[in-house]
Parts: structure tokens; sequence; C-alpha cells
């Protein structure tokens, strides 16, 4: 399915709201068999309110887009951008960039010859003028003045050394990717104290976005069987003033997470705060439009709303949408063959669960940095498992430079970019190795990306390659909690040490990646309706 992004529209991409496809009679589909559902330990105080009813005429669903809306400006550090097709690529970049160009100005990071086949040495010159970008290899000299790309390799030494920063790790050959992952939802109190220590650090504050998730609480919506309704909408509204203070879809257990004291960053929206006198009105409706308006005092952790829907369809196929966003610098290099690999395999095993009923669509984005040849290079989402497979096997990685890359651009155009479907468990998969750029004009701060996401119902797991330093550790563990993703590591020496160097001291799984990757997706799958023993908030 192609964008309805018009490639004219070089100005601005809004974003207002899940941006969605839609059918004319909206269903609901689920797997085989009904799910009893889990009952809340604590539970709320809940009275009908008096502007609503249990029913398909439950009262005026109020809604706002205003939390899950994204605009997208084409422009970027002061550059302007432009769409261009590029087969099944629709690609932003700045007009006079070629193909394989690096960028001019400021500083740039060049990886040394390592000096055996398994470490490396990363630096970083400052001040060393212009930056030309060539077919050849790369020669730095030792002073300012212009540094070209020549046939050459060597490297000289001299400027500002900065290796301690970007100190990049180089990957043990073996034969898969072998990775960990932890879940920071359910081992909640650890990830608030980690957000505690990391975020006033003195190397991560004020490069990364500040997100309050203290507070955190779940609303679930129900059918009439007591079962989960995926996709269902949720509005938290101030009984007083009926404004909407929150607003999200739900994910495949019905659960929509809701941060009372989180502030989106760039967005001047009022904040939910502390439940006013006599609890909030909390409105759910599920996509075949039955609603339900209860008060709610917030002293629960999670509140339960049951609508008159008949909820799921039994045994047809569970819609997903699948969107990979990945990091194509020249620091991947390493990882990119392994990488697309692992990709295929996923696709492959998937292929199986397509052939079985499953309703799939992939789609892509990559992404680099100003002044490489884009920023950011879009697929649609399509059912055609193979030509995607072809489409990933021409990812290639190159440019880059400086150690952050345009992360906070690839997941804003995965977000408001991709035409993701209603009625469909959304997920995407972060893959990189290097923090996002925190100081371009015109930027999109991966915060407020991943919020407008957790509005929109869009899961993000992040996926640490190699090299990863604290400042996109923090961010990455960020997006993925506030979305509630997972926080995925790509292992190397011992599965322990690798969980250190990230800040994980709770419980990880370690598998090969693309059993996790094919695991989560899994999940989303066999989770659609459904809703486990026990519940998140709780865990």
């Amino acid at each position: 399915m192609r964008s309805s992004l018009p490639i004219a529209c070089l100005a601005l991409l809004t974003a207002c709201g899940p941006k969605v496809t839609s059918t004319d009679a909206p269903s609901l589909v689920g797997p085989e068999g009904p799910t009893p559902a889990s009952s809340s330990a604590e539970e709320p105080t809940l009275e009908t309110d008096a502007t609503g009813t249990n029913g398909r005429d439950g009262g005026r669903f109020q809604w706002t887009d205003e939390f899950s809306s994204l605009e997208l400006l084409d422009g970027l550090a002061g550059q302007e951008l432009q769409r261009r097709e590029d087969g099944r690529w629709e690609t932003r970049a700045r007009p006079s960039m070629g193909r394989g160009a690096v960028g001019r100005g400021g500083s740039v990071h060049v990886m040394a010859a390592p000096r055996s086949a398994a470490s490396s040495e990363a630096l970083e010159f400052e001040g060393m003028g212009e930056l030309d970008g060539g077919s050849g290899g790369l020669a730095v000299g030792r002073s300012g003045g212009t540094v070209g790309g020549g046939s050459g390799s060597a490297i000289g030494f001299g400027g500002k050394a900065k290796g301690a920063d970007v100190a990049m790790r180089r990957p043990t050959p073996q034969p898969t990717l072998k990775a960990g992952t932890t879940d920071d939802n359910a081992n909640f109190d650890a990830w608030l104290t980690y957000v505690s220590e990391w975020g006033g650090r003195g190397d991560i504050d004020g490069w990364a976005d500040r997100l309050d998730v203290t507070g955190r609480r779940y609303v679930q919506v129900l059918d009439a069987k007591g079962r989960p309704v995926p996709d269902a909408r949720v509005s938290i509204l101030d009984p007083t003033s009926e404004r909407v203070v929150w607003a999200g879809r739900g994910y495949g257990d019905g659960r929509v997470p809701m941060y009372p004291k989180l502030k989106v960053p760039g967005r001047a929206l009022d904040i939910a705060g502390d439940a006013p006198e006599g609890g909030w009105l909390v409105q759910a409706e599920s996509p075949d439009g039955a609603v339900r308006t209860v008060r709610w005092d917030g002293r629960s952790n999670e509140l339960d709303v049951t609508v008159d829907t008949g909820g799921l369809t039994r045994g047809a196929p569970v819609p997903v949408d699948v969107c990979f966003i990945i990091d194509t610098t020249g620091s991947m290099g390493d990882e990119i063959d392994r990488i697309k690999t692992t990709l295929l395999s996923v696709t492959d095993k998937l292929r199986e669960d397509a052939s079985q009923g499953v309703d799939l669509r992939y789609g892509a984005v990559l992404y680099r940095d100003i002044g490489d040849e884009y920023v950011t290079r879009r697929h649609a989402f399509t059912a055609d498992i193979a030509g995607f497979d072809t489409a990933l096997q021409t990812i290639t990685a190159r440019g880059g430079g400086d150690a952050p890359e345009s992360l906070n651009q690839g997941i804003a155009v995965g977000v408001a970019g991709m035409e993701w479907r209603e009625g469909a468990a959304r997920v995407a998969f972060v893959i990189a190795d290097a923090p996002p750029h925190m100081n371009y004009q015109e930027e999109v701060s991966y915060g407020r990306a991943a919020a407008a996401a957790a509005h929109r119902g869009i899961r993000i797991h992040t996926v640490a390659a190699s090299g990863l330093n604290d400042r996109g550790s923090y961010a990455f563990r960020q997006i993925a909690q506030l979305t509630r993703g997972q926080f995925i590591y790509i292992e190397y020496g011992s599965a322990a040490a690798s969980a250190a160097d990230h800040g994980v001291r709770t419980p990880t799984a370690s598998n090969n990646l693309d059993g996790i990757l094919y695991g989560r997706i899994r999940a989303e799958i066999d989770g659609w309706g459904k809703d486990g023993t026990e519940k998140i908030a709780l865990k």
C-alpha cells in the first residue's frame, strides 16, 4: 500500500491521530477460543456516570487526537529535505547530497584500523574543518583544512580525541547473533531506580528526554464476556470541564497505559496529574462502536471497563503490521549483513504463519544523518513478504560520521509516516548502535515520537547493536518502556556483562536474535484479545 503522503508536499507532514487505513465495517478478529479475563488485585471505585450507560448508545464519546499527533517538518538542522521515489522506497534527503556524501564541518568520528580482529579504537576529531565524501577510503590528516575521500585507508592521529565517549566493540565471529532482552514494565520499580540513577548523570543529562512515568496506571477494556478488547479507544476526562486529559488506543490485551505526570517533549499539553475530587470520567469505545462511561477515583493501578460488544470474531486472521526501523550508517557495517540475515530468518518463519491465516504486513524505515545519501528512507507496508525480502537485501551501511545519528527522524517517520491499520497489532523494531542527535533544529525528539506511538497503540522494541553508548542505552530503554516494548541487546562476551553494559540489573532472557524478534511478533499474534495470568501492571 502506498503512503497517502504526496511527494509534492515537502513543507509539512502532519499526522493528527493514528495514521491508519480503515474499512467500512470495522471488525474485531482474534485467535481461536475464549480466554477468561483476569481481575485487578485492587478493585477500583466505579460508578456509572449520569451522562452514559453501558451499551451501544453509552453517551457521547469524547476524543482528541492531540496526544497522538506528530509533525515532521521537511527541514532539519537548518537544511531543506526533499522527497523522491527510489523504487519501493521513499527517500528524504538534502537536495545537494549525492550518493556516498558524508557532509561538511563540525566534528567527525573516525574508526581507526583495528589492531586485531576482535578490537578497534574510536576517536573523535573536533574542529577538523571540512569533510568531503568520496568513493574510496578515508584519509584523516593531523590538522585543520579539508579532509577528502581517497583511495587509501591510512589514518593520521591528531586533533582532540574523545575515544572514551564512543568506544566501539567489534563482534566476535559467531554463527548467529546472540541477544538478551528485558522488560522494564514488568520490573517497573527497578526501572524507576535506573531512571533516577542514570538520568541525572552529567554525560546523559541534557542529551536525553526527561520522561516522567511515575504513577503509571492502566485502563483495560473488556467485552461482555470479560475478554480483552484490542484496539479500543480510551479517553480520560476532567469531570468539571470535560476536558480530555489523556487518550489512547489499547494494545492486544485491551490495555491503555496512562502516565499522569508525563509531559511530552515539544508539545504544550496539560498533563492529567492527580485525580480530581470525585475522580476522572473514563470513557471506552470498542472498535465496533460500543461505549461505556464510568468514574475512577485513580487510587488503583488498573481500571477494568466493560463495554457491551460481542468482542473478537474467533478464528479470523489476526492482522499484524511490523515495521523495522534500522540505522544504516557506516558504524553498522560490521553487523548490517548479519542483521539482514536475522530479519530474513524472521520473515521466513512468519511466512509459514501467514500461510496459516495470519494477516501480516511488513514495512521499513532506514535512517542515516544530515549530509548522508539520505536522512530517512521509507518502505510502505506490504503483504508481499518475498518482495520485502528482496528490498531488505539491498540495504547497505554507509555514511554517518559523528557518533549520534538521526534516530529521532527514523522513529518519527516510523510512527507518523507509515499507514498503520486500524484493528491490527502494530509493532516496530528499532535496530541501531548510536544515540540520537538532540541538537538539531526542527527536530522531533524520540520522547515525543514514542509518546505518540503509545497513544496510537504502537509497540516499539529497541535493539542495541555493538557500540551503543550509555546515552543510547538510556534513550532506547525509555522508548521501549513507554510503548510497552522490550529492550533487546546483542550480546558480546558473557550475557551478564552485556546486560550490565546497558545498565540492566533485572531478569533477562537470552536467545538467538532472530528467535527473540520472531517471539515478539508471535506474542502479538498469540496474545491478541487475551490476558495473561498475571496483569502487566502488577508484575
